[in-house]
């Protein structure tokens, strides 16, 4: 299943042992060299519960209801989860990240990230320039991601208009 990042924001997280809801999903933790869901931010019920960690390797199921994990014992302190902890260190997000063509013409930057469910990795990316089309670029188009930019295949030319599916010519 493919599922936008920001889509997953807010979304419940629920115990399949306890069948109920232990939090909501706050962010969505993807690593920044290689685009895997490495886990998630959790927000725990209650005005003062805070956040806590959730690794992609607990999630059962994606559903359009809700993440399933087995129980509650999923959600854990980001110092028990790797690479949880080294990639919120590195601060290194993809949203918001400039995108850029190989001979260095701009796209626009990263305002959503579609993931793979099945594979738990990032499958395309939403590109909006401050005034031009949106496009949606496979993973596929990605030549490099830095800390700075992510790098796509010259074929991806600025182009006038409303929404560019984005794909390399076969």
């Amino acid at each position: 299943m493919l599922i936008e990042v920001t889509q997953l924001k807010g979304q419940p997280v629920a115990s399949l042992n306890d069948e109920a809801k232990i939090g909501a999903i706050d962010e969505v933790v993807l690593h920044p060299d290689t685009g895997e869901v490495v886990g998630f931010w959790v927000a725990l019920p209650g005005w003062f519960a805070g956040k806590t960690a959730l690794s992609s390797r607990d999630v059962l199921s994606y559903e359009a209801e809700a993440l399933v994990v087995r129980s509650e014992d999923s959600l854990v302190s980001p110092d028990d989860v790797q690479p949880f902890k080294s990639v919120i260190k590195r601060q290194d997000h993809w949203l918001g990240k400039p995108v850029q063509t190989e001979k260095g013409d701009s796209l626009g930057k990263v305002t959503d990230v579609i993931i793979d469910t099945d594979l738990e990795r990032v499958a395309k990316i939403h590109v909006q320039a401050f005034f031009g089309p949106e496009r949606i670029i496979s993973r596929e188009d990605i030549v490099k991601i830095s800390r700075s930019r992510i790098i796509v295949h010259e074929s991806l030319e600025v182009t006038k208009g409303s929404v560019v599916i984005a794909e390399t010519p076969a």
